[in-house]
């Protein structure tokens, strides 16, 4: 048997960025050459090498391209680690576009656009030796938020590799290029020596040479579309947009006319050009459809809106050059509307492109009155209808560009965000976001409102109304504003602010509020409602005239007030708590007084019947009797004693029997005991039924602690030979329902779940009484293994032994190079250097591989168990 050896694991940990000791001093050695193979289009006419060793020239964007990286000239000292990273943030750009990397590990050698690269290639540098990687790590950093940083390395596990002066492969590196790209792009390694270096037998450092790789991008012709006006009032009605292809509409029931402009058709001269449209082929905002203007310019008025191609204009491409020009018009799409418009132009003298924007045609469409959201006006894609005809008689399909039609509808949404009565057990949020159900009335419910939506346009003002006399109301009881100031609490009228637990009126600063200094908010009390009860609450908020208008909206919700209602202890049902949707009540003025009616989303409240079930009518309650089933065989084993799971499974004494459920006759199911995870399969006796699952530590003598609730759970993407997403959830503070029988096994860890302890799953249904024990399901015992580091009972899949051994040092290192044995998540022993008590999701790492050497030479679990998450930090 081969010794571990323990330094190599150091060096390890260095050259993957793990805290094993500091960095030591590095030399200049080495050279890591980015050498371009291949591109995603078809070589020869969208892509080909050269013309430099390390240039790839292509035709046309929207392509991706692989590097393969080289390194040599490491010097008389063997190496044993290489790093190399690239980030987007350090590419150098071309004329226009982007690079972006491809965020997608190789699992397979025949993978062709991927990181990491094949191993199994006779000029890999480590070929033939042993090695952990090629194994990129992929994080966000780049500065518009944007994915962007790759980092990939290998290590030898033992000896080292001498330089015989030859070039090797090292890795692959793939990049996408965005469809407007042109130019010439550097695709280059990041020189930080932290980011990129070579590992030395003496265990320096070098930091190398890099040559990045070359991606020139030729002029690709375009169609643009550009809006040029609409058929409201310009400033009122419509306005252009902050890019010129875009324009706003306040409301719908317009014409909007567009130009197709053309450019960039290369060094062949234009003999002819046509753009397609097709109405089946735009796409749709939130609500409504554009429908092309069926007229021709010279059946039209001065003034309508209609298609043609207009070669008077100083800026047509051929002018008075052009022999013939036309636009067809033809009822076409799917469901017999009329749709179909294809203008165009042909001359008999080409026009050379001088890198000019040229007019082409005029297009226009209609906008229905009922329309909401971004609408895209775009030509056809196919080459038949859309295409630049050069003079040696091939044929350009362009890059389209489309038009962008904003209707920016802003939108206010309220969310229920607590009650007064005692959380967990009198209400609980969801599932929707504007949902909130008590279990009885008598409680205050508080809402915060959001706006969002108003696109490319900017906010001076808003205003929303609450009106009692138009909440729709449940089966019985009713809601009523409370009319507290939240500055004024007491209602005397000399201010004060409201302790927190106090449901208010009002409006007050917060990080995610509407951003400016010069914001100011209010909120006006009225006693309005027909039946002369208090009712109508408005709040208000305006920028100071003499200051900036607030910026365009980034797509992100805004909190925007706090309004809170009283539910009547006779409330039963469903209740509207909306915004009055009168334009004077609730609106957004615009920085030029351009007033927009405001969609609203209302929040609901359901009150339960007190007196009623459990659980809805009807159902049986839920079963919470599930558990992961023995992996030797993947089925369930059924057993009435611990024997009964312990046969054929060499003693396995961390086995378990789950007992029958109650007042049933028939067996029980071994399942299996993890390390840091409760693993759970689904019941599919509560199919159809939406539940939580709340989880709890078993003290023994029939005492238990509630640790929380079964989160939601996360797809954890596994690569490998055979890549297969885990779920994984955390134990969090507020219940999360769903039906479980549509999720396949469920592996929750937190810092409460650790070795040798039982805890005990009950569930719960959607509708039923927090606070009543009868409620709950039977509880479902569930064990950890008693050994930490204990992750498999040998080389093949089995649970659990008891042991710890090279078996499990073997299975930890299998999973951090990405190989399938036993689930990911039952190896993660251990989070990250600032949480170590905290897994990662099933990411495996050197501090879980250390773990397990460390259980192997007889450690326990070095954490507090169980900690306390409500910060996720241990004392």
């Amino acid at each position: 048997m081969s010794r571990i050896n323990f330094a190599r694991l150091a060096v390890v940990a260095l050259a993957f960025g793990m805290p094993f000791g500091a960095h030591v001093a590095r030399a200049q050695t080495g050279l890591f050459e980015l050498v371009p193979v291949r591109a995603s289009g078809v070589e020869g006419v969208d892509w080909q090498l050269g013309p430099g060793p390390n240039e790839i020239t292509l035709t046309r964007g929207g392509q991706s391209v692989a590097f393969d990286m080289y390194v040599s000239g490491w010097g008389p000292l063997g190496m044993t680690t290489y790093v190399a990273s690239a980030d987007c943030s350090l590419f150098d750009s071309g004329t226009r576009g982007t690079l972006e990397p491809i965020l997608q590990r190789c699992t397979s050698a025949a993978d062709a656009f991927c990181q990491g690269g094949d191993m199994t290639r006779p000029d890999f540098v480590f070929y033939d030796l042993p090695h952990l990687g090629p194994s990129p790590d992929i994080w966000t950093n780049c500065a518009d938020g944007s994915p962007g940083k790759i980092r990939i390395g290998s290590t030898l596990l033992f000896g080292s590799r001498l330089d015989d002066g030859g070039t090797y492969f090292a890795a692959t590196f793939v990049t996408d290029v965005s469809a407007d790209a042109a130019g010439t792009f550097s695709f280059g390694i990041d020189p930080d020596p932290d980011s990129t270096y070579i590992t030395l037998e003496d265990y320096t450092n070098s930091s190398p040479d890099t040559i990045p790789g070359l991606i020139t991008v030729l002029p690709y012709p375009r169609f643009k579309m550009v809006p040029t006006r609409a058929s409201g009032v310009e400033g009122v009605d419509w306005r252009f947009g902050p890019k010129r292809n875009e324009i706003s509409l306040a409301s719908g029931g317009q014409s909007v006319e567009f130009e197709m402009m053309i450019m960039d058709w290369g060094d062949e001269p234009l003999a002819s050009y046509e753009g397609g449209l097709d109405c089946s082929l735009f796409s749709s905002g939130a609500r409504g459809t554009l429908a092309p203007v069926l007229l021709d310019c010279a059946d039209a008025a001065p003034g309508e809106f209609c298609q043609g191609v207009d070669v008077t204009r100083p800026d047509h491409v051929f002018g008075a050059q052009a022999d013939s020009w036309w636009c067809d018009i033809s009822a076409t799409c799917p469901d017999g509307s009329p749709g179909r418009i294809q203008c165009g132009s042909h001359t008999l003298s080409p026009r050379v492109d001088d890198q000019g924007t040229y007019y082409g045609a005029t297009v226009a469409v209609d906008v229905p009155s009922d329309a909401r959201g971004r609408f895209t006006f775009d030509l056809e894609s196919d080459p038949s209808t859309t295409y630049m005809g050069l003079a040696e008689r091939t044929s350009l399909s362009p890059v389209t560009i489309p038009g962008l039609i904003a209707m920016p509808r802003p939108s206010f949404e309220l969310v229920p965000t607590r009650a007064s009565g005692v959380y967990g057990v009198d209400w609980v949020l969801g599932p929707g976001s504007n949902e909130i159900t008590l279990v009885s009335g008598d409680q205050a419910v508080e809402f915060e409102l959001f706006i969002s939506g108003w696109t490319d346009v900017r906010p001076r003002a808003f205003g929303a109304e609450l009106d009692c006399s138009l909440f729709s109301s449940g089966a019985q009881g009713s809601l009523s504003p409370i009319l507290v100031n939240c500055y004024d609490c007491d209602g005397d009228g000399q201010g004060g602010a409201c302790p927190p637990e106090d449901f208010c009126q009002g409006l007050y600063g917060r990080p995610d509020g509407l951003p400016g200094d010069d914001w100011h908010g209010w909120c006006d009390f009225e006693h309005n409602c027909p039946d002369g009860s208090p009712g109508k609450v408005r709040c208000n908020g305006s920028v100071d005239e003499f200051y900036s208008v607030l910026p365009v909206d980034p797509g992100v919700p805004y909190y925007a007030g706090t309004f809170a209602t009283d539910v009547s202890g006779d409330a039963l049902g469903t209740f509207t708590f909306g915004l009055d949707p009168d334009v004077t009540a609730t609106y957004v003025t615009l920085d030029n007084e351009w007033v927009l009616p405001s969609d609203a989303i209302p929040g609901l409240i359901t009150v339960l019947d007190p007196g009623g079930p459990c659980t809805v009518p009807g159902r049986p309650a839920p079963d919470a009797r599930f558990g992961i089933t023995d992996t030797e065989t993947d089925t369930a084993r059924p057993c009435t004693t611990q024997a009964d799971c312990l046969a054929g499974l060499n003693a396995d004494s961390e086995v378990n029997c789950i007992d029958p459920p109650a007042g049933e006759a028939g067996p029980g199911v071994c399942y299996v005991r993890t390390n840091r995870y409760i693993s759970i399969d689904p019941n599919p006796a509560n199919a159809g039924m939406s539940t939580a699952r709340l989880i709890s530590l078993d003290l023994g003598g029939g005492q238990t602690q509630i640790l929380g609730w079964v989160g939601e759970p996360v797809s954890t993407p596994v690569p490998g030979p055979e890549p297969s997403p885990q779920l994984t959830s955390r134990i969090e503070l507020a219940p999360y329902y769903t039906d479980w029988t549509l999720l396949d096994t469920v592996h929750v860890g937190d810092c409460e779940t650790s070795p040798g302890h039982t805890y005990l799953i009950e569930a719960i249904e959607i509708l039923a009484n927090f606070g009543d024990a009868a409620c709950y399901s039977e509880g479902l015992a569930l064990s950890t293994v008693s050994y930490y580091g204990d992750v498999t009972g040998g080389a093949t899949r089995t649970p659990p032994d008891g042991n710890r051994s090279f078996h499990d040092i073997s299975a930890t290192v299998r999973g951090f190079q990405h190989v399938q044995t036993v689930p990911r998540a039952w190896l993660d022993l251990v989070g990250g250097s600032a949480a170590p008590e905290v897994p990662q999701y099933g990411g495996i790492n050197f501090l879980d591989i250390s773990a397990a050497v460390a259980g192997f030479q007889g450690g326990s679990y070095s954490y507090a168990a169980p900690c306390d998450c409500s910060d996720q930090a241990c004392p």
